[in-house]
């Protein structure tokens, strides 16, 4: 990766004979046995860019990163697929002492009912922890997050299905955005 998740997309384009502020990424995993697999990621890297970082009096290589912890199991039998992961992200934010954090995951469980007919479950959350203001108090840096999603698809052919998903979103905050989402997909893959 040449960039941080967080960065901004002008600095996601690699150029060649790019050596500042690379992002490092390590992955790990194991198949504990032929049904469950585990693994661990770990990523590092600067996500404001030369022009941000420049106009707040600050560079180097360890210039405001973004660091970012992540476990996922898969876990497979039969007609049955459970899958998860959790994630701890840190940022080294300009102006603010505390670094803020989210911790957050999913769990997914997706059945296969009849031949070609399967759907899915799934549950997301995002959590934010307190950083402290110049005021001295403490308060959250951003929302809770919380969504469900429902889905229910027929593979009619080896290389076209149809899927409904309903997605249910909560923002825990002054006022909830209400961004839920209905989709109807056709996907055919030549």
């Amino acid at each position: 990766m040449n960039s941080a998740t967080s960065s901004e997309p002008q600095v996601w384009d690699y150029q060649i004979g790019q050596e500042n502020h690379p992002s490092y990424v390590a992955h790990i995993g194991y198949r504990v046995f032929p049904e469950f697999y585990l693994g661990m990621a770990y990523s590092a890297g600067p996500f404001l860019g030369e022009h941000p970082r420049a106009s707040i009096g600050r560079d180097g290589v360890d210039s405001h990163p973004q660091k970012i912890w992540e476990v996922e199991f898969l876990y497979e039998r039969g007609k049955t697929q459970v899958r998860g992961e959790a994630f701890h992200d840190t940022w080294e934010v300009p102006n603010v002492d505390d670094y803020p954090v989210d911790v957050s995951g999913y769990v997914e469980i997706k059945q296969k009912f009849l031949t070609g007919l399967y759907g899915a479950l799934r549950y997301g959350t995002m959590r934010f922890n307190e950083i402290r203001l110049s005021s001295g108090e403490w308060a959250a840096w951003d929302f809770d997050i919380w969504r469900w999603q429902a889905a229910l698809g027929y593979r009619i052919r080896r290389n076209l299905d149809v899927r409904a998903e309903y997605m249910f979103n909560h923002t825990a905050g002054p006022s909830d955005p209400r961004d839920n989402l209905l989709s109807l997909q056709c996907r055919f893959e030549f």
